[in-house]
């Protein structure tokens, strides 16, 4: 069940969930020529993070539609980002169920095609979504500052942590411990919760990336938030990177035009592909 709340020039599009859990997204029509743009924020944040909303008005500026969602995270109309301390029973299966309800609700629109465009981890749950919903409607990925899992913590650090919540599970599968997941060096979920993030390692995103027919990378190179190696790892797999000097994992100040003048054009390309 979907209703629409007229909001300046956009609308608050606010939605049910089978769960019963309410969902919002700032819809801007343009046109049902081209496909229309879902962007995805970033962990824990909300679809008022300003990178996310710098890159919704340039979209709508250049003429596409979008829809910017907030991940529920099990709370209905939620309208805050969450701490990492917070207690965390969300999983990645129910963020991709999330994405799928809007992409069927952009369907219901007249929309015959989707382009997702995700924000660091918003990115990895959009291409999480593809590589699950593999279909016609949405084939192309444009992620910016794709997460690297293992930044900080490690490829070992990922096994070490895996097999714990593992062995939680196996015995007592609602106990909450605390985890490194992506910037929460202290993230308090369940065990199910944890691994359903954790899984998406190194290998399984490159994976995931090398099923997509069309998808576009751009990072910052003063990204600390990513391990070194990153974009070089999957630039040597085939991935398309456009890196933008001196820009961090957020793109602030002038870097915000840049990185907008690259989802423009790769958002484009994508959308001639399919005329």
């Amino acid at each position: 069940m979907v209703s629409n709340v007229a909001h300046a020039d956009e609308q608050v599009i606010s939605g049910v969930l089978d769960s019963g859990i309410v969902v919002n997204a700032d819809y801007s029509f343009a046109t049902n020529k081209y496909p229309a743009v879902l962007l995805l924020h970033g962990f824990l944040q909300t679809r008022q993070f300003s990178t996310v909303v710098s890159m919704k008005g340039a979209l709508a500026d250049s003429g596409y539609t979008t829809l910017a969602p907030t991940f529920s995270l099990g709370i209905s109309n939620r309208r805050r980002s969450l701490p990492c301390s917070a207690i965390h029973t969300h999983t990645m299966e129910e963020d991709v169920a999330e994405i799928d309800f809007w992409v069927k609700w952009l369907l219901s629109k007249g929309h015959e095609k989707v382009v997702i465009v995700g924000h660091s981890f918003g990115s990895l749950q959009g291409l999480a979504y593809i590589n699950k919903y593999s279909n016609h409607v949405v084939k192309s990925l444009v992620a910016v500052s794709l997460v690297d899992v293992e930044n900080e913590v490690g490829k070992a650090g990922i096994k070490k942590q895996i097999e714990s919540a593992n062995r939680t599970l196996a015995t007592d599968a609602g106990l909450l411990g605390k985890y490194h997941v992506s910037f929460c060096k202290e993230y308090v979920a369940p065990p199910a919760a944890v691994l359903s993030y954790a899984k998406w390692s190194r290998f399984k995103i490159i994976s995931a990336l090398k099923n997509l027919t069309d998808v576009k990378v751009i990072m910052g190179s003063a990204d600390d938030r990513m391990n070194a190696d990153w974009a070089e790892r999957l630039e040597k797999n085939g991935v398309e990177i456009t890196l933008i000097e001196g820009a961090n994992h957020f793109f602030d100040g002038l870097d915000e035009f840049d990185l907008n003048e690259n989802v423009i054009s790769a958002v484009t390309a994508v959308s001639m592909s399919h005329q």
